[in-house]
């Protein structure tokens, strides 16, 4: 139940992700497209030149090959961003394992608050994809800044390398961000390594849609996040799963010693 609940919540994250990350994401797909396109040209150069030959293209040619080369470069980008997730989730999960050196009470107590935590962001990103209130954004807005080098680093990489986009697409997991601190809060609760990987996997996984999108699905998915009513219904959805991760959280204090044993 719990990894569908952070799949979910992979999924409604993506208005809050277009406005936080579709900047980044896109300019990443550009450069990356820019790179290919280079390497491609050079090739038919180098083809033509050893042939005596010229053969021309169509704009629609080249309109095609970009589409499919933002799709690919989406693809290495989202794996990267997945294998991302998955380290903080076996970093969080392996922290997660000093619930176990507590006595059942504290464990019960550690867990309530870790997932009253999770709820509250949830209920705070609600909230701000809703329109209501602002203020995670804000907070978001104010990280961000620290990360400013880090991503000036990466526009210099060889884009045209698979390998780098898988590693760029990790990092771009690792940005500030409301929802994955949450998820993070859940996969520390988890208590072990492998679960805290499949909570953050899990999450990952509906984050995908968002990632492809800006590869050349974006007029799929625009038109739903520019509506209000979209944004408002994702907003009450948040609002809703954090309102259950608090509740989780009040039955792991009530649980009995047995059930939080089978938990971990």
């Amino acid at each position: 139940m719990e990894y569908f609940v952070v799949f979910m919540l992979g999924l409604l994250s993506a208005p809050h992700c277009t406005a936080m990350c579709g900047g980044i994401a896109s300019a990443l797909i550009l450069q990356s497209n820019r790179a290919t396109k280079a390497v491609s040209e050079s090739t038919t150069m180098k083809f033509h030149a050893a042939n005596g030959t010229f053969v021309q293209h169509s704009t629609s040619t080249f309109a095609a090959a970009d589409s499919r080369n933002a799709l690919s470069s989406a693809f290495y980008f989202g794996t990267g961003k997945l294998l991302g997730y998955g380290l903080l989730g076996v970093i969080a999960g392996s922290a997660g394992l000093g619930f176990l050196s507590l006595d059942v009470t504290a464990t019960g107590i550690a867990m309530a608050v870790l997932r009253s935590i999770a709820g509250l962001l949830m209920i705070a990103m609600g909230l701000y994809t809703a329109g209501w209130w602002l203020g995670l954004h804000k907070l978001e807005s104010v990280a961000f800044r620290l990360w400013q080098p880090l991503l000036k680093g990466i526009g210099n990489l060889d884009m045209g390398s698979s390998t780098n986009k898988v590693a760029i697409g990790a990092i771009w997991g690792l940005l500030p961000c409301g929802l994955v601190y949450s998820v993070l809060a859940l996969a520390l609760a988890a208590g072990n390594p492998v679960s805290g990987a499949l909570v953050m996997l899990s999450f990952g996984l509906g984050t995908l849609p968002f990632v492809m999108s800006v590869g050349g699905l974006t007029h799929v998915l625009l038109p739903a996040l520019a509506n209000r009513n979209f944004r408002i219904i994702t907003g009450i959805l948040l609002i809703g799963f954090g309102v259950i991760s608090i509740g989780m959280g009040i039955m792991s204090v009530l649980a009995s010693p047995a059930d939080i044993g089978m938990h971990h």
